[in-house]
């Protein structure tokens, strides 16, 4: 891949402090590539030491992004089972414009509860540790709030009436039915059940990190840390005088984190003491999206986008020039981390028919070694507002 040439504010022109259309304030025609990126709420203060992009490429929230090539596309719930749009719709910009921006409600103290989903293949999810942490000021893992280890009660909890209604593909409604359980494989009818925590005292309206991890020692999951979560008021259900918000934690097989990189063309996987960053691009509605370029800064060995099989994820390599499938799902494989965390940043962009090239949000996280950090974007958040 392109190396970046690390340079400081004064020397680089495409500075954020010199020129507003290179990072945040609305713009992103920089380094030759005259290409606005708009409703952008990053601002130019976030880029001490922005990237210098290449040819193809626009700075757009800290990060060198490749100029989509055809419009996004919200993804419809015929292709995939969550998080996605009844019928075709249009890509909601609503929250990335003035008008739009949320704002925070009073925090409540809720129980987090639900499933832990297997990020890709992998056996059933029980004695998986799930951690919630407060966000430090820098943005890296804060004071726990709580943590719980998965155990086999999903199915005990689910009959109760505590999940919401899931959407589920074709195959998982016939093979696999239910949130506790999904299908290991496109290719067969064999199922895996899901683990179930419960995490008392989450607050809601502020950001949160999950981290999830192999509980006992035998060796079949990696650690996957997700930044950008957060749970509003909106979404609390009382059962039996507690107020409990649902919540899919994730977890990572340790097959995956060999296999994956390598489907990358990261031949040799990702080293000993890197790390990587995965997620999906939602719209301001929460639907994932296609056709959506995604990036990271610092930028890693190998950017992959996915093959949009929900039973089965791997990468895709035809979709390097076009971004997101209809899962949304992009990869960044391979990243030099800090035993203490190394700050990344990840951004998006897409054009939308109608508006020109827009931002689809931005996230400061942390990377650690040996380590999966999950990113998804979401639409602008409370705490990215001036």
């Amino acid at each position: 891949m392109t190396q970046r040439t690390k340079t400081t504010l004064v020397a680089t022109a495409c500075s954020c402090l010199f020129s507003l259309v290179a990072c945040g304030e609305g713009g992103g025609g920089n380094n030759g590539n005259e290409v606005d990126v708009l409703h952008e709420t990053c601002s130019a203060s976030i880029c001490t030491m922005p990237p210098v992009c290449g040819s193809g490429e626009v700075l757009s929230c800290c990060t060198c992004i490749k100029v989509p090539v055809q419009p996004a596309v919200v993804t419809t719930c015929d292709l995939i089972s969550e998080y996605c749009a009844p019928s075709a719709t249009d890509v909601d910009i609503s929250c990335y414009q003035e008008s739009g921006w949320p704002t925070l409600e009073t925090s409540m103290a809720v129980t987090l509860h639900g499933p832990v989903d297997v990020y890709a293949t992998g056996p059933g999810s029980d004695d998986i540790l799930v951690e919630v942490f407060r966000v430090n000021a820098d943005g890296n893992l804060g004071a726990m709030v709580g943590s719980f280890t998965s155990d086999t009660t999903c199915a005990d909890v689910e009959a109760l009436g505590m999940f919401p209604t899931q959407h589920e593909s074709v195959e998982e409604s016939t093979d696999c039915p239910g949130p506790c359980v999904e299908k290991i494989s496109p290719d067969n009818t064999d199922c895996r059940d899901l683990g179930y925590y419960t995490i008392e005292g989450v607050p809601t309206n502020e950001p949160l990190i999950v981290r999830t991890s192999q509980a006992t020692g035998t060796g079949l999951w990696k650690d996957m840390i997700s930044f950008n979560i957060w749970f509003f008021n909106d979404e609390i259900e009382t059962h039996g005088g507690t107020d409990y918000v649902f919540y899919k934690a994730r977890t990572v097989s340790t097959d995956d984190w060999r296999n994956i990189p390598v489907a990358a063309g990261d031949t040799n996987g990702v080293a000993p003491g890197y790390a990587a960053v995965a997620g999906e691009v939602h719209d301001c509605s929460d639907y994932r999206l296609s056709f959506v370029m995604a990036s990271t800064f610092p930028e890693a060995n190998t950017l992959t986008y996915f093959n949009g099989v929900e039973e089965k994820l791997y990468p895709n390599l035809s979709r390097s020039a076009y971004g997101t499938n209809h899962d949304g799902l992009y990869a960044s494989i391979e990243i030099p981390a800090d035993a203490d965390g190394s700050l990344v940043w990840v951004s998006a962009i897409a054009e939308v028919a109608g508006a020109g090239v827009v931002s689809l949000g931005w996230q400061k996280a942390y990377i650690y070694p040996d380590t999966l950090t999950s990113v998804t974007l979401r639409g602008t958040r409370p705490d990215q507002i001036d």
